[in-house]
């Protein structure tokens, strides 16, 4: 069966969302079936379209530009943008018998729903990301006639899709409560053990990366933009110069927020911090691999509980303790596993306290290491997860239509 695979931001197999994407692409090839990967071009240069072949994955790329530091209305002009295109080209692929079709956005639901309207083609949707209840809760969709609009749009996504996928118990509750329990199911995000994995500690990293060998170090790796609650990380480091405290706090990504938070670190010094910008994924854990704590970092809003970060997963693989900052799923795990511990954003220097004093009983931080990198393998591996959910796609009733 050929599937089409829609997912805007999957920009490579190294990328936070692309690896999921890729390793269920990569699962659907090896139980038979071809893949073609709707996708974008975000750097919105070269050509319209093109097409290439990645790993035996047909990929079309959109020239779509997008970037974490756009503003709303530019964000919604990328979406519309993608939507119109993916639906059209969408719409020319031939032999189509599923549509897998991943969120965010909610509007990467349009060419399945179109697809399913005009051809009779089923589509399975996928959400990382509950929407529009996400740019609802934080501010960013106010007009009370656009969001009765993107909730009745949501409600039409689930109710034509044949099967809906949710990356955690919390996305899927509302959406059970919307009255799809029985189409919806749960496969959270993966953890990768052979990218991240625990080994010796390697001096030419900590020399090239700036890293202070002597001191507890806490990294933060991932998107800096409004959701992760940057300036909670920026009061930490404050609080650990205040305090002479031995910390580090090691922050590897970008986004919209990264520059508002070198500025408001301007007189604080360097020996407590470091920003290492983008890395590929290789430097990512192997500069995880030298820290002693990682954190996961969200803005204290009901939404945001329901997330499954991928970099969460990674820790776990890395065989790092999670420190977290919202409450929720994740810290169930990490408190029930004993493999991190929450951390109250309203208490200034909790974090950098506790990640001091765990680090400091062996013991105890040595069995954190071990719990997490167990969790990652027995619970989260991706080459487990990613056989679920095509088995699930495999599982389904009756025989899914192909057109020409």
């Amino acid at each position: 069966m050929k599937i089409l695979y829609i997912h805007q931001y999957f920009t490579s197999p190294e990328s936070p969302g692309g690896t999921r994407s890729y390793f269920i692409a990569k699962e659907m090839l090896r139980q038979g079936h071809l893949v073609t990967m709707l996708t974008s071009d975000q750097s919105g240069e070269g050509k319209l379209v093109r097409r290439e072949n990645l790993d035996g994955i047909d990929v079309i790329r959109i020239r779509n530009h997008y970037n974490n530091s756009m503003g709303v209305p530019r964000r919604i002009l990328s979406f519309l943008s993608f939507m119109l295109m993916s639906t059209f080209i969408g719409l020319r692929e031939k032999n189509v018998g599923l549509i897998y079709a991943t969120s965010t956005p909610l509007t990467v639901g349009v060419p399945a729903l179109i697809n399913k309207f005009l051809r009779g083609v089923d589509y399975i949707f996928e959400v990382r990301d509950l929407w529009p209840e996400v740019p609802i809760q934080m501010g960013a969709l106010k007009s009370s006639g656009a969001i009765k609009l993107l909730q009745l749009f949501e409600k039409t996504i689930y109710k034509h899709a044949r099967l809906i996928i949710a990356l955690s118990p919390g996305m899927k509750r509302p959406i059970d409560n919307l009255g799809f329990a029985e189409k919806t199911i749960m496969v959270p995000n993966m953890a990768k053990p052979k990218e991240f994995y625990p080994r010796e500690a390697n001096e030419s990293v900590v020399d090239q990366f700036d890293i202070n060998s002597k001191a507890t170090k806490i990294v933060y790796f991932g998107t800096l933009g409004l959701a992760n609650n940057v300036p909670y990380i920026t009061d930490e480091i404050e609080y650990a110069a205040r305090c002479n405290l031995p910390v580090q706090f090691v922050i590897i990504g970008d986004g919209a927020m990264r520059k508002q938070a070198e500025e408001k670190l301007r007189s604080c010094s360097k020996d407590y911090f470091t920003f290492l910008g983008k890395l590929n994924m290789e430097d990512v854990s192997a500069v995880v691999n030298e820290c002693h704590i990682s954190l996961t970092s969200f803005m204290n809003l009901p939404i945001l509980e329901t997330n499954s970060p991928n970099k969460f997963f990674d820790t776990l693989s890395a065989g790092k303790p999670t420190a977290i900052n919202v409450s929720g799923w994740i810290r169930e795990i990490i408190e029930e596993h004993k493999c991190g511990f929450f951390v109250d954003p309203e208490v200034p220097g909790d974090l950098t306290k506790k990640s001091l004093d765990l680090v400091k009983d062996t013991t105890r931080y040595e069995q954190y290491c071990r719990n997490a990198r167990e969790l990652s393998l027995e619970r989260y591996d991706r080459s487990k997860l990613s056989t679920e959910i095509v088995n699930s796609l495999r599982d389904l009733a009756g025989s899914p239509k192909t057109v020409s």
